[in-house]
């Protein structure tokens, strides 16, 4: 593999590893939020919705980052 693809998927794998906590952070800080919000009201249900997609879409992250370091280890020649 080339380079420019070798370091393309570094960059993925990056991005992907900093994606993954920033989302853990966004989920931490909805989770505070819906924790100090009063009961039956917008803030609390914006901030479930805020936590669950963040946890979700770490998830997402986090089931691709295995095949992205993968791929990087290949077309390092170290696979």
């Amino acid at each position: 593999m080339s380079a420019t693809s070798t370091e393309a998927l570094r960059t993925a794998v990056d991005l992907a590893n900093l994606a993954y906590d920033a989302l853990l952070d966004l989920e931490a800080l909805f989770l505070a939020i819906s924790r100090e919000s009063d009961e039956h009201t917008q803030a609390r249900r914006l901030a479930s919705i805020g936590q669950y997609l963040s946890c979700d879409w770490a998830h997402t992250i986090d089931c691709q980052r295995p095949t992205l370091s993968e791929a990087l280890a290949v077309s390092k020649g170290t696979a």
